[in-house]
């Protein structure tokens, strides 16, 4: 007869090595973020002296330089619009022509595009777009409205 060790002490091994590895991973990515995002120390100058003005002269204040608004690129909307249409099989065309998005697909009328097409319609008149046209596979215009 040979004696059998307890299966308690194997499988609190395995979790203990399961563990570990698990805790590897998870950590690895952190420490070199968190590496990369501390500043290195740096030596602290003296401030300089400040130096009274006299009350004739006037305080200069700066002027704040104009925030640069950026318009969305419509193509790269369209061709998002058209990413999650295709994931969504609803199989369709987009493109950017003049002021205008057109949509060529046989699903003009699903109300799943309609439910995109709204959800970005924002988005496009950020971009300076004004007019949306859904046109079938055959050429014929399903609707045409602005945006």
């Amino acid at each position: 007869m040979t004696k059998r060790g307890s299966p308690i002490v194997a499988v609190a091994i395995a979790v203990i090595v399961g563990g570990g590895f698990i805790a590897f991973f998870a950590l690895r990515g952190s420490k070199a973020s968190h590496a990369a995002a501390a500043p290195a120390p740096e030596e602290t100058l003296p401030l300089p002296a400040v130096v009274p003005t006299a009350p004739s002269q006037a305080p200069v204040t700066a002027t704040p330089a104009p925030v640069a608004t950026s318009t969305p690129n419509p193509g790269a909307i369209a061709s998002q619009l058209q990413r999650t249409l295709q994931h969504m099989e609803l199989w369709s065309t987009v493109s950017v022509t003049g002021s205008r998005v057109e949509l060529q697909s046989s699903s003009c009328r699903d109300p799943q595009l309609e439910k995109q097409l709204a959800a970005v319609t924002a988005s496009f008149r950020s971009a300076g777009l004004t007019h949306v046209r859904c046109l079938e596979q055959s050429g014929a215009v399903v609707f045409d409205r602005e945006l």
